[in-house]
């Protein structure tokens, strides 16, 4: 189980950092203190809905940063704890986002990322990364495509550098994470090692992963069983989802897109056996067939949270 140190951004704040304590501890004994437990929930409810009410009045970017990271820090917690979206969606008087216009349709520069994170619109993002989602359909029939699944559960996106900085759980290399309640994508504008901005191609792979991740907190499913929040069913889903992502970028046969494919195809293959690893790994755990990429909503009768960790 993490600690307060897990959370930078909650830990900064004495009062935060003692509502997040209190409730770390007493979910530890749960069942057997349920007073103590609610209301310690309830402090960080409260904790929540203040974070939340107040990101919108965020006075200038470097307020607003600080703000998204209290709230991913909040949601981070509710992931861990296997905590019901609808208990926060409740607690914190949550209403659906609107979509963030920024600067409307104009292509951002991965350079002005570089330096600062930057708030801007999905539309937004570089062209070639829009086509590549346009360009590759979720099903065999065609009907919609990637940009239509991320288009749906995105309202905007928070292109930063810095995210190794936002939790010491972040791995050095890590392209992209996500905020559910204001449906944000939060994605690596470039290499934290050597600042070189993403390519358009791993910008898209990684808006499909973390829009899967919006989708799985905010269905039906998870509220009716919240481990589906821990780490192996959720990440098992949107790997799933990335893997089928890039295995149609690489069979695209429009020439435009096909000779930037060419170009990336190494980088793009060992991306796709990464994914298929991941959902291989975490379906032994599972009970599933190696090769199963499919959805799966029902947990094994019986099975060990250590194991939905990834622990056991």
């Amino acid at each position: 189980m993490p600690t307060v140190a897990t959370y930078p951004a909650l830990a900064e704040e004495p009062q935060t950092a003692k509502a997040l304590e209190a409730y770390l501890d007493t979910w530890d004994v749960r069942d057997k203190s349920s007073e103590e437990y609610k209301q310690a929930l309830d402090a960080l409810l409260s904790v929540y809905r203040d974070a939340y009410a107040g990101l919108p009045k965020a006075a200038d970017a470097a307020a607003y940063d600080r703000g998204l990271r209290v709230l991913w820090d909040l949601c981070g917690v509710v992931h861990s704890t296997a905590l019901s979206p609808e208990v926060v969606k409740h607690g914190i008087d949550w209403q659906e986002p609107a979509v963030y216009e920024g600067s409307g349709d104009a292509e951002v520069s991965l350079a002005d990322a570089v330096s600062a994170p930057l708030r801007t619109a999905l539309e937004s993002l570089p062209h070639r990364c829009l086509a590549l989602l346009r360009a590759v359909p979720v099903d065999a029939a065609g009907g919609s495509s990637y940009y239509d699944l991320v288009a749906d559960q995105a309202r905007q996106v928070y292109l930063t550098p810095q995210l190794p900085e936002w939790s010491p759980s972040c791995p050095m290399d890590v392209c992209g994470s996500s905020e559910p309640l204001t449906r944000t994508l939060i994605l690596a504008s470039a290499s934290y090692i050597d600042l070189s901005p993403k390519p358009d191609w791993s910008l898209a792979a990684v808006a499909v992963h973390e829009a899967a991740h919006i989708a799985w907190f905010h269905s039906g499913e998870v509220e009716a069983d919240p481990r589906l929040l821990l780490p192996i069913p959720n990440e098992r889903n949107a790997f799933a989802q990335m893997a089928a992502f890039l295995r149609g970028m690489l069979s695209l046969r429009d020439p435009e897109l096909k000779a930037y494919v060419d170009q990336h195809r190494k980088a793009m293959q060992d991306g796709l056996v990464e994914a298929r690893g991941r959902v291989t790994a975490a379906n032994a755990l599972l009970g599933l067939p190696a090769n199963d990429e499919s959805e799966h909503t029902e947990l094994p009768e019986g099975i060990e949270e250590s194991k939905l960790r990834g622990a056991g």
